[in-house]
């Protein structure tokens, strides 16, 4: 497995976002704000366009308006490296390229990202092993389940 770059800590005095007595900032994130004339505002990522952490280039760095957009190109960047077409297709990291409406809707939590639905369906049967698991719309009653439990115990 290829080691992760490490991304360059720069010293950046006065700072709003550094940390420790010299302000010390991501080298990236002073690129982009050299590059915008101003401070990043908050919940604002840099995205690395070839991917590579170490490269701190203007013409590869892009700023994202938050971290779903930042995903988004991720995704995306996946899927074009696959050989897919981003605005057809999607990358199931379980069976590869497939068209964009086999896969759920993406939740902001990330559940269910990356597999489509038959895989993520293969996949809760082998965590039910194979049987369906039983599912209540509402909680029993205390008067019920205290009956159920004298019966039992009994």
């Amino acid at each position: 497995m290829k080691p992760k770059p490490r991304r360059r800590m720069v010293s950046s005095p006065g700072h709003p976002k550094g940390s420790g007595p010299r302000s010390i900032v991501l080298e990236h994130v002073v690129i982009a704000e050299r590059a915008l004339g101003r401070y990043l505002p908050d919940g604002v990522q840099v995205h690395h366009v070839d991917g590579d952490a170490s490269n701190n280039a203007n013409r590869n760095l892009v700023i994202c308006q938050d971290q779903t957009f930042h995903n988004l190109l991720h995704v995306r960047t996946e899927v074009l490296r696959a050989g897919g077409d981003p605005n057809a297709e999607r990358l199931c990291f379980r069976c590869g390229l497939k068209p964009i409406e086999d896969f759920p809707v993406v939740y902001a939590s990330g559940a269910r990202r990356g597999t489509c639905r038959a895989c993520f369906r293969a996949y809760v049967r082998t965590l039910r092993g194979g049987v369906p698991q039983l599912t209540y719309s509402k909680p029993a009653p205390m008067v019920e389940l205290v009956a159920f439990i004298k019966r039992v115990c009994a």
